[in-house]
């Protein structure tokens, strides 16, 4: 079948010093202690039993490594940025130490800072093992005055991962910064948080306002999720001199969901109101990564659903919603009929993959009498442990979706338009869902042949009430 073709640390307290882990349990078990002395560093002891050959940081921090030896004080050999293990032993200890103050005064790809504190990703501090993927048992010991702040799961104050996921893992703040945390509920009545970071910059409206819009903005997601989908995640929100928006976001999900939101410092309260940026980040946290070529569905999707969870706050009008796509989906029009969503450009996934999202939610609608549309698909991932800190491919994540509605909508529309593409009739759409253009402006008929959907879409199922808007200061 086509779709099957194409879509188809308990740490252990270790005395490093003394070169003895408490357990010859595989794996590798770092202490990693952070210190403000002339600057943020952080050195590391790591002891692994298992045949590690060597040990892969990011490249852009290999000149801020200043030391990297084995027990016995030796240097390892670096290759590039690895530094390579003699014979691959089986059982290791190694001590590396990094000057993450420096390489965050440095610009380097890889890190990004904001007045006294910074934000690498976890391979800039955290070397992975390699070739194998081991379990980690990370302790991070902070013998600073400095905050740290990471997206990892803790127990006993131990952190488990393994190599693989540390390989994708995301952001950690260093420094001086604001933190709160954000609880909420979650997916089927389960706690949920954000742990929000507020870099050391100036925005605008302060940090107690822009913790009321993150919050905000997760209580909209819990209303179209029925619940925060992410039970844990890091956001960090990023000051930018001399902007008056919200210029860019990324999650990424390694062992634990963590999101960078970039904030200007003269955003003001109408900025953040007409922002996008934060509401399609945290789709992303609401779905696995799709490991294969799956962009166009994860982005497609998060575009799709971003306005949508906006009007039903209440934040935006559905026909803000309807003229953002009419204005939008024409980008994807050549994606989705001539070359096929695997040959899509950067752009076009985005809206190539959302024209693909309402095609088919519009037909789940029909099939199931409006009771049933793209939400309940992405609600039934999430119950199916697809949350946003796995790695899925493309065929799961469809075959997920279609057994929450009953049949093979979006695997039958992936394969008419993943691989070369198929007839879509834009006009004809508009015109059924009754969305129509007057001068600048978009509005919406009661009469139209897909009226009824068209409300399900932004609504919800037939005969549910509309919503009060939710507050958003």
């Amino acid at each position: 079948m086509l779709v099957r073709t194409i879509l188809a640390l308990a740490l252990v307290g270790s005395a490093f010093a003394g070169g003895a882990a408490r357990a010859e349990e595989t794996g590798c078990d770092y202490d990693v202690r952070v210190t403000d002395r002339q600057g943020i560093k952080v050195a590391a002891d790591v002891t692994c039993v298992g045949e590690v050959g060597g040990f892969v940081a990011h490249p852009g921090v290999v000149p801020y490594v200043t030391r990297f030896e084995d027990a016995g004080g030796r240097a390892l050999t670096r290759d590039e940025s690895s530094w390579l293990m003699p014979d691959s032993p089986k059982r290791s200890s190694v001590h590396y130490e990094v000057d993450l103050g420096a390489f965050a005064a440095s610009g380097a790809r890889g890190v990004a800072a904001a007045g006294r504190s910074f934000m690498p990703l976890a391979q800039t501090w955290l070397f992975r093992p390699a070739p194998v993927d081991l379990p980690l048992r990370i302790r991070i010991i902070n013998e600073s005055d400095q905050g740290v702040a990471t997206g990892f799961a803790s127990a006993d104050g131990v952190i488990r991962l393994t190599a693989r996921q540390l390989a994708f893992a995301g952001y950690t703040a260093f420094g001086t910064f604001d933190r709160r945390r954000i609880e909420m509920a979650g997916t089927d009545g389960a706690p949920a948080a954000i742990d929000l970071v507020q870099l050391d910059g100036r925005t605008a409206l302060g940090p107690d306002r822009i913790a009321t819009w993150v919050g905000r903005a997760g209580e909209a997601m819990a209303r179209y999720f029925n619940g925060y989908p992410a039970e844990r995640s890091l956001v960090v929100i990023l000051p930018m001199p001399g902007r008056d928006s919200v210029p860019f976001g990324r999650v990424i999900p390694g062992g634990g969901i963590t999101m960078m939101v970039q904030v200007g410092e003269q955003a003001d309260r109408t900025a953040l109101l007409n922002d996008w940026v934060l509401v399609h980040e945290m789709v992303h946290t609401a779905m696995p990564f799709l490991s294969d070529n799956g962009s166009w569905l994860m982005e497609g999707l998060a575009t799709y659903v971003e306005p949508i969870v906006r009007a039903r706050a209440g934040w935006i009008a559905p026909e803000a919603v309807w003229a953002e796509f009419a204005r939008g989906m024409p980008r994807g029009i050549e994606a989705m009929t001539r070359l096929g969503m695997r040959r899509a450009g950067f752009g076009a996934i985005y809206w190539g993959g959302a024209l693909f999202a309402l095609i088919t939610d519009i037909e789940m609608r029909q099939r199931t009498d409006g009771q049933r549309g793209i939400e309940d698909c992405l609600r039934a991932v999430r119950r199916d442990g697809g949350t946003g800190d796995r790695r899925w491919t493309t065929a799961e994540f469809i075959a997920a979706c279609d057994r929450a509605i009953g049949g093979n909508t979006m695997a039958e529309n992936a394969e008419t338009y993943y691989l070369n593409g198929g007839p879509v009739d834009l006009d004809r759409l508009w015109a059924d869902l009754g969305v129509v253009q007057q001068g600048e402006r978009f509005v919406t008929r009661a009469d139209a042949p897909l009226a009824r959907i068209r409300e399900a879409i932004i609504w919800g199922r037939p005969g549910i009430p509309k919503p009060a808007p939710i507050p958003f200061d």
